[in-house]
């Protein structure tokens, strides 16, 4: 029986000066950016949702502690609501001063 011997595949090394790198080419470059450059964008509108619905939320919540202001006035004033006034014709804005007991 003769044995063949086979000869060992030999592995190629990429010289240090070899004109091929094993950088990225422009190709694949471009496309993560445009990959990355859609992600962005979806998620820059998915957050402007989110940012609308807590808008919204606020609006809400700022109409209920109007209306449960006008109902704690409404209590206070035995049935009347307070007086609906215009400009023209409202009262001068409290100041610290006139908040404290008149002397008489």
């Amino acid at each position: 029986m003769s044995a063949t011997i086979r000869p060992i595949p030999q592995i190629h090394m990429r010289a240090f000066g070899d004109k091929r790198s094993s950088g990225f080419t422009l190709i694949e470059l471009l496309a993560v950016m445009t990959i990355l450059a859609i992600l962005s964008a979806a998620f820059i509108v998915g957050f402007r949702k989110f940012q609308r619905a807590g808008e919204e939320e606020e609006t809400r919540t700022r109409i209920r502690q109007m209306a449960a202001l006008i109902s704690g006035e409404y209590e206070i004033a035995k049935g009347d609501y307070p007086p609906m006034t215009s400009r023209a014709s409202a009262p001068a804005p409290r100041t610290i001063s006139t908040w404290a007991p008149r002397a008489s």
